[in-house]
């Protein structure tokens, strides 16, 4: 397993680092982590004031997670969680 709570948030893009995580992981692993959201539109992804990163299109960060790691036999994924104001 390989948790990365409240870090991606300072590595910005992770189209490097969520395929690196599923290629070290032994199978049948887990990858979990957090992220933080926007409702702003634009860019996916926004270096906010605080050098914290936010993305602002939730479905780019999901398509990477897709691509690095198929779900074999179509097997659920864990939804995004998202605070019960952007809900």
């Amino acid at each position: 397993m390989i948790a990365a709570l409240d870090v991606f948030i300072y590595v910005g893009d992770l189209t490097r680092a969520i395929p690196d995580a599923f290629r070290i992981l032994r199978d049948g692993g887990h990858l979990i982590f957090s992220c933080e959201t926007a409702p702003e539109s634009g860019s996916d992804l926004v270096l906010q004031t605080t050098q914290r990163y936010v993305y602002v299109n939730i479905d780019h960060l999901m398509s990477v997670y897709d691509k690095a790691h198929p779900r074999q036999g179509g097997g659920p994924r864990t939804a995004p969680r998202r605070p019960p104001s952007e809900k």
